[in-house]
């Protein structure tokens, strides 16, 4: 009986220990970074990580960093990543209308196309606001 109290004890304060570890956060800076199976280029790239991806880093290998991405560890080249969490807010807005006739209008509202058969698709611009948290 001892002993499982003994196991019970050492297990409740190991995992109280690992979850109050604190997750360092890295974010891509770059247009685009290889999230790769290995330490290697050539090893299998499982996905393009996008700017201002956020990922969880693990540990250190060599010129690799082993991170967490979506749930999956892989590996990605350490000196493209940043210490940080991105922070994106997107915001998408109107800018006009392309017409039935292929003919384009500057107007964003009802009739921006009504001499040209009407609005084929509406045109839009997105801009991102980007925070970074250190």
């Amino acid at each position: 009986m001892k002993s499982i109290i003994s196991l019970l004890s050492i297990f409740l304060f190991l995992s109280s220990t690992i979850s109050s570890q604190e997750v360092t956060s890295y974010y891509v800076p770059g247009s685009y970074l290889n999230f790769r199976t290995g330490p290697s280029t050539d090893t299998e790239v499982i996905e393009k990580l996008e700017q201002y991806t956020n990922v969880e880093f693990i540990s250190v290998e060599g010129d690799w960093a082993k991170v967490r991405y979506d749930g999956n560890l892989g590996y990605v080249f350490k000196t493209y990543i940043e210490e940080g969490k991105a922070l994106v807010h997107e915001t998408s807005y109107r800018i006009g209308a392309t017409c039935r006739d292929g003919s384009n209008s500057s107007a964003t509202g009802r009739g921006a196309c009504s001499h040209h058969g009407g609005v084929a698709n509406w045109r839009y611009r997105t801009e991102k606001q980007v925070q970074i948290q250190k």
